[in-house]
C-alpha cells in the first residue's frame, strides 16, 4: 500500500474563507514544535472540488536538500504522472493554517524521477523535484544533509525518525500538524523473513539493498496513508544542516501492525544519482 496523502485546502468564495480536509496521518507518533524540522516539504496540485471550488491537494512529502531541490519518492513525483506535483509547501507545521510559521509556496519547474522506477513495483522509488526559484534559508527553511553510508552511527541506537501529515493509524485521526515518530531499524534480512509471507508484488524481489526497513516489530509505531515522500532521518554532527537523511517514506501494509515494518528507500545507495541531478557541474 502506497503511503500517499490527500490534504485539501479549499478556498471558498471570494472572503477567503478556508476549510480543509484531512484524508491521510503518522501512527504512534507525538506532534513536532514549530520549526523543529525546517527540512520538511509538502508536495501539493490544483485540484477542481465541486463545481467551481478549488483547492490545493497536500498529498505527498519531500525533503529539501539545496535551494533548487527536492527529494521525495518516484510514486509521489514521476513524468508518467497525470496529475504530478505543480507546488512546494516549504516551512509549514500545520497544513490548516496561514499563520503558525514562515511557510513558503514555491511552483516546480521539473521533476527527475530515477530511470528504473516503474509503477508497478516499489524499486528505485525516488524523484527529484526541481523548484522554479531558488529558496532563501531562514529558521522554518533550511536543508537537511544526505547520510552516505550503508551502516548507521552506534549513537543512533538503531533509531531513526520519520515525520509527515500521515493518517494516526490505519482509520485513525486526521490531525493536520506535523507529526513525528522514532522507528527502529530493521535488518534487510529479517526483514525479508518477515516480508515473505505473503509475498507483495510490489516487493516481488524482496527488500533489496537499495531498500530499508524501519518500524517497532511489537506494532503501533510506523508511517503511514499520507507520509509518502517524506524522510527517515538521524540526528546531524553537521551543524550546517542538523539531520541526515537515510531513508524515503516509500512502502507498507496496514499502519502499525506487529512484525510488518515499513520499507523505505534507502538514499545512500543513490547518492551517485542524487548528486548527477542536483549537484553537477553549470
Amino acid at each position: 500500500m502506497l503511503r500517499t496523502l490527500c490534504f485539501v485546502v479549499v478556498i471558498l468564495g471570494g472572503g477567503g474563507a478556508r476549510a480543509f480536509l484531512l484524508t491521510e496521518y503518522l501512527v504512534g507518533g507525538w506532534k513536532t514544535n514549530v520549526g523543529e524540522f525546517p527540512h520538511m516539504a509538502a508536495l501539493g496540485r490544483t485540484q477542481r472540488i465541486g463545481g467551481n471550488d478549488s483547492g490545493i491537494e497536500w498529498f505527498c512529502g519531500g525533503t529539501l536538500i539545496s535551494d533548487r531541490f527536492v527529494l521525495t519518492a518516484a510514486h509521489c513525483a514521476n513524468s508518467q504522472m497525470s496529475d504530478p506535483p505543480t507546488l512546494v509547501r516549504l516551512g509549514e507545521y500545520d497544513l490548516s493554517t496561514e499563520d503558525d510559521s514562515d511557510h513558503r509556496d514555491v511552483a516546480v519547474s521539473g521533476i527527475v524521477h530515477h530511470p528504473r522506477y516503474n509503477r508497478v513495483q516499489a524499486y528505485n522509488d525516488i524523484a527529484v523535484v526541481k523548484l522554479a526559484e531558488p529558496v532563501q534559508f531562514s529558521r522554518f527553511i533550511r536543508p537537511a544533509c544526505l547520510w552516505q553510508l550503508e551502516t548507521l552511527p552506534v549513537e543512533a541506537n538503531g533509531l531513526l525518525t520519520a515525520i509527515g501529515w500521515g493518517q494516526l493509524g490505519q482509520y485513525g485521526d486526521q490531525p493536520s500538524e506535523l507529526h513525528k515518530v522514532d522507528l527502529p531499524v530493521v535488518p534487510n534480512d529479517a526483514c525479508n523473513r518477515l516480508m515473505s509471507t505473503p509475498r507483495s508484488r510490489r516487493l516481488k524481489f524482496g527488500v533489496l539493498p537499495s531498500q530499508i526497513c524501519a518500524g517497532d516489530l511489537a506494532g503501533g509505531k510506523d508511517t503511514c496513508e499520507g507520509d509518502s515522500g517524506g524522510p527517515l532521518f538521524l540526528k546531524s554532527s553537521d551543524p550546517n544542516c542538523n539531520y541526515d537523511v537515510v531513508g524515503i517514506t516509500s512502502i507498507g501494509g496496514i499502519c502499525g501492525t506487529a512484525r510488518k515494518p515499513g520499507v523505505y528507500t534507502r538514499v545512500s545507495y543513490y547518492m551517485n544519482w542524487i548528486e548527477s541531478i542536483v549537484w553537477r557541474k553549470q
